[in-house]
């Protein structure tokens, strides 16, 4: 039936894998067909629930080679269909793009199709993880359903992604895009920060599809909670190396993050080229799946802007979502100050990231590793803003603004000390430790920690 139903050579002629090729690597091995059923039933996308690392998922995958993938109300009752299915039944979903938007001929019934489609998005928004690839176009508002779900994969120099194209835009408003980056992997992941995940490929893709499911599945499936690998009493003396006693040389937080992790389990990163001065991504810590948010040193310091703002409030939203603990490792001399994050709307985007931490349910842990200063120092799951355990490593410093900045503010208008940069007090932390017990601390915090009432909420984009 595969050949009686797919134009798998047309696809192969572009370059592409074909949907139903896409499918068999995404899952483990073999997966069911929940449409189409025969070559009449086929309206150019394939529906599918099988197992992916062991555990079920269900995935759709649109065939460019039919009609471009266009979206007809027949396609659109297939994907709603799975979507459904994925809800009911608890499973993730992950949605294939590939295909040119919806079906002219079909007018408001491609539309409404559509519409359907954003709904049950959003209805399934922290029921399950939701996961899109972008492996052709996906343009005007076929856009917006990778958008409504948690995390999105592209392919590089094969997906694209936009609302309005650069024939449309030069139209309207007589201004000139580059087609070779407008819409593309660079712009969707460097600049805009809409794509999460970049690979060279198809295959490396599907494979990174795969691992991060394997970090969101365990939890999402209690049953198959990993079992711890190490003890939980081995130190860390690496720690003492990795971050420099001065403020101000620069060091990358991910080799902090790779010590308190388990040993070998790799650091799944997140929008890892959006924002860099923060880091967000998942990792394992006695076998248990963590979130990590972590400001960045080697970036503008480590300090908070609007688009580090806005990457950190979603991913926290997605782990509290989930049922994720979340690890903050803070080492930030403040917010990035400038009149151009003023007019951009640091107070809205700042915002997000306090409300959600303070939302959050799931079991915080707070480490300051060097440097917490002003609002960056609440933003980043301070004690009072519901941190479950507050660490601090001993010769980190809080306050509301840096030995430097205080002395330019205060001690030349008193003629008295009032740094604000001082040794961290204990209504800050429950503990003062040393780098390498780092990851003992967290991880008895992690046992003792109790579970708290969940608070259903979706991960709305940002």
């Amino acid at each position: 039936m595969k050949d009686m139903i797919f134009n798998i050579s047309k696809q192969h002629e572009k370059g592409k894998l074909h949907a139903i090729e896409r499918l068999e690597r995404l899952f483990d091995r073999d997966f069911q067909m929940l449409a189409p059923k025969t070559a009449q039933d086929y309206d150019g996308v394939i529906t599918a629930v099988g197992k992916i690392n062991g555990a079920p998922c269900c995935a759709f995958a649109q065939d460019f080679s039919y009609q471009g993938g266009s979206m007809g109300k027949r396609q659109a009752a297939q994907i709603s269909a799975l979507i459904r299915l994925s809800i009911r039944r608890k499973y993730p979903l992950v949605c294939i793009n590939d295909s040119v938007g919806a079906r002219l001929q079909e007018g408001v019934d491609a539309l409404d199709g559509y519409a359907e489609i954003f709904r049950l998005h959003t209805l399934a928004s922290g029921v399950i993880p939701q996961v899109s690839v972008i492996l052709g176009p996906c343009a005007g508002g076929a856009a917006y359903a990778p958008a409504l779900t948690d995390f999105i994969f592209i392919a590089n120099n094969i997906g694209r992604m936009f609302i309005t194209g650069e024939k449309v835009i030069r139209q309207v408003t007589g201004e000139n895009v580059d087609p070779a980056y407008f819409g593309r992997a660079a712009m969707l992941t460097q600049k805009s920060g809409i794509c999460h995940f970049c690979f060279a490929n198809e295959d490396e893709c599907l494979l990174g599809v795969r691992r991060l499911l394997g970090f969101l599945q365990r939890p999402f499936l209690k049953h198959q909670l990993a079992r711890p690998v190490q003890s939980a009493n081995d130190s860390r003396p690496e720690l003492h190396e990795i971050v420099p006693k001065s403020k101000s040389k620069p060091y990358d937080v991910r080799g902090v993050i790779r010590f308190v992790a388990d040993e070998g389990v790799d650091f799944c990163e997140v929008q890892a080229d959006f924002a860099k001065n923060i880091v967000v991504g998942f990792s394992r810590v006695y076998g248990r799946t963590i979130g990590f948010v972590a400001n960045q040193p080697s970036i503008l310091a480590g300090s908070i802007d609007c688009d580090a703002s806005d990457k950190a409030a979603r991913f926290i939203r997605f782990c509290d979502s989930f049922g994720i603990p979340i690890i903050s490792l803070t080492d930030t001399p403040g917010y990035l100050p400038g009149a151009a994050e003023e007019m951009k709307g640091i107070i809205r985007h700042g915002a997000k990231m306090l409300y959600a931490f303070a939302e959050a349910r799931v079991p915080k842990i707070n480490v300051i590793l060097r440097q917490a200063f002003g609002g960056a120092y609440i933003a980043m799951n301070s004690m009072r803003l519901g941190a479950d355990a507050v660490l601090a490593w001993q010769d980190a410093r809080i306050g509301i603004m840096s030995e430097e900045a205080a002395d330019s503010v205060l001690n030349r208008r008193c003629g008295q000390d009032l740094s604000a940069d001082k040794p961290v007090n204990s209504r800050s932390v429950i503990a003062h430790i040393d780098p390498g017990e780092t990851r003992q601390y967290i991880i008895r915090i992690l046992a003792n920690s109790a579970k708290k009432g969940k608070k259903r909420h979706g991960n709305i984009p940002l």
